[in-house]
């Protein structure tokens, strides 16, 4: 008999071939980006994009972890913590300006 334990179940074609057809555009699009090596002349960036990217990064981290840490440490605790922080970051700006 079969085991009640047992949950595989068959995959539908059209999700596999789907599948298929995803992994073979990642190979390609991977294949057109490392093109060359590391030291190629077909790969470019600008300074610009990387700034970008790491002001993305840091107002990301911010956003999210800003509400995980109010829901953890509660209104007010959150709030003081909050206050706190926007008043040392404040005279960090001061100190580095001043």
């Amino acid at each position: 008999g079969a085991s009640r334990y047992h949950t595989q179940r068959a995959t539908p074609l059209c999700l596999r071939r789907y599948c298929h057809l995803l992994a073979m555009r990642l190979a390609l699009s991977q294949q057109d980006v490392f093109v060359g090596g590391y030291h190629s002349a077909h790969r470019r960036g600008e300074v610009s994009h990387g700034i970008l990217a790491l002001v993305s990064i840091i107002c990301g981290g911010g956003s999210l972890s800003i509400p995980w840490a109010m829901a953890k440490s509660g209104l007010a605790l959150g709030l003081a913590i909050l206050t706190a922080s926007a008043t040392l970051s404040g005279m960090g700006v001061h100190f580095l300006l001043g």
